[in-house]
């Protein structure tokens, strides 16, 4: 496993896309063939985070991710909090939280321990420079009319006009 240099990450936000993002490049920072073991807090015990954030007997890279932590319970939250501050070695935990919920005031506790990835739902002043660093990271140029329509989502398209 690549070395990051903090073994736990908090995906902070309530955007499901840029969320989701996050957390596919955290996974693929951490390496090929690495063990991927996926959580919904509000569905598990304090015993099966316990076992999931445990460090392996066979020194296996793992990547925990914790989904929906904001609906987790007091025990489980707590559980994975010390996770947090002391992680098994070879343990990368992921931490997806909206910000909101029963466990708000432990976003604060969880960023200190973490590193944090916004998942923030964009405004529209923020969208025109996304959409172009999107098209950058891909290598495209896009062309004035995409561009156009991009910027105007209210525009008409292509399907929905009527043939010459």
């Amino acid at each position: 496993m690549a070395r990051m240099l903090n073994p736990v990450h908090l995906v902070l936000g309530e955007d499901d896309f840029l969320a989701e993002r996050a957390t596919k490049a955290i996974v693929a920072a951490a390496g090929e063939g690495v063990e991927v073991t996926t959580l919904r807090a509000g569905d598990v015990s304090e015993g099966e985070i316990a076992m999931a954030t445990s460090p392996s007997l066979f020194a296996e890279d793992r990547v925990v991710v914790v989904k929906h932590a904001e609906l987790a319970g007091k025990e489980p939250t707590e559980i994975l909090l010390t996770a947090c501050v002391d992680p098994a070695p070879g343990i990368t935990l992921v931490i997806e939280h909206t910000g909101g919920g029963r466990q708000k005031a432990m976003v604060k506790k969880f960023a200190k321990a973490a590193e944090v990835h916004k998942a923030d739902p964009l405004k529209d002043n923020e969208r025109r420079t996304w959409l172009m660093e999107e098209f950058r990271r891909h290598g495209v140029r896009p062309t004035p009319d995409v561009r156009r329509r991009c910027w105007n989502p209210s525009a008409p398209t292509c399907a929905s006009s009527p043939p010459p």
